[in-house]
């Protein structure tokens, strides 16, 4: 592609165009993406770059619907994650679905775009402190 960063790259339908989440600073780990590029899947610069929140999460990807015309990703706004739809004609993004109460994982479409497969649940963790583990009784 070239030398800025490209987060989670997918291929469009026909082939033609690949998108990823990205940012036009040079790679690095400190680097977070602030859009969804767009680019030949024969390279060059980006024909389309199209802001995206901070609240995206970057692990879900994106998808393209069949037709080509607009890009998939997952939300984490305050009332949950949820799909968006990002038309690649860089108009405004609308909500797909509206879940409440769980953390979307990851989601894809049926191969005609009419079904929507997704992983939803709770992230948890416990901490816990071991002492002397090394002691035996």
């Amino acid at each position: 592609m070239n030398d800025k960063l490209w987060v989670r790259p997918a291929i469009s339908p026909d082939g033609k165009s690949i998108a990823a989440f990205y940012d036009d600073r040079r790679l690095s780990t400190q680097t977070y993406p602030t859009s969804i590029g767009i680019i030949s899947s024969e390279g060059s610069a980006p024909s389309k770059v199209i802001a995206i929140p901070l609240s995206v999460l970057l692990s879900g990807g994106l998808r393209w619907s069949v037709d080509g015309k607009e890009l998939f990703y997952i939300n984490r706004a305050k009332d949950g994650d949820n799909i968006w739809a990002q038309p690649t004609n860089g108009s405004s993004p609308h909500q797909v679905t509206h879940l409440q109460g769980m953390d979307l994982f990851t989601f894809d479409w049926s191969p005609d775009g009419k079904q929507l497969a997704f992983s939803r649940g709770v992230h948890t963790s416990d901490v816990m402190l071991v002492e002397d583990a090394g002691q035996t009784q």
